[in-house]
């Protein structure tokens, strides 16, 4: 697997998520990360010139057990990210508080891309189970193709 490259990671929350388009003027891609058992993903323009590709998926905010993410799905997120994003793309994660589980998303894909994690654990409270799984699948990933 090719190294991720992006220019940043940012996490959201379901109530912002739809607004913060006004001030993004960077092309971006968005993982939006939706409740079991029914998600519910922001509402965008389909004409958002700035939205680049989405990736809907929909786990559980635990550490454990039924509804928790899943390596399948860890492997889609950074299969997602590899595949649509570059030097110059922001991926924006969103969930419905921004607080964990688009935290975590995003603290793992900022350490496996940029080396660095450290601001979303001083800001948010990432949910560990969602960080360790979408770093750990990212690192195997890169293992597979070394």
């Amino acid at each position: 697997m090719q190294k991720l490259r992006f220019k940043y990671a940012h996490n959201v929350g379901l109530g912002t998520a739809s607004n913060i388009q006004c001030c993004l003027a960077e092309k971006n891609i968005w993982i939006s990360i939706g409740n079991l058992p029914d998600p519910m993903y922001p509402k965008f323009d389909e004409d958002w010139p700035y939205t680049k590709a989405r990736l809907n998926l929909a786990f559980a905010d635990v550490n454990r057990g039924v509804g928790a993410i899943t390596s399948e799905q860890a492997r889609e997120i950074i299969e997602f990210v590899r595949d649509n994003a570059d030097e110059d793309t922001v991926v924006m994660v969103n969930c419905t508080a921004g607080v964990s589980r688009s935290a975590g998303v995003a603290a793992a894909l900022t350490k496996l891309a940029l080396r660095t994690d450290k601001d979303f654990f001083k800001r948010y409270s990432p949910n560990m189970l969602v960080y360790r799984t979408v770093l750990e699948t990212g690192m195997e990933m890169l293992e597979e193709s070394a």
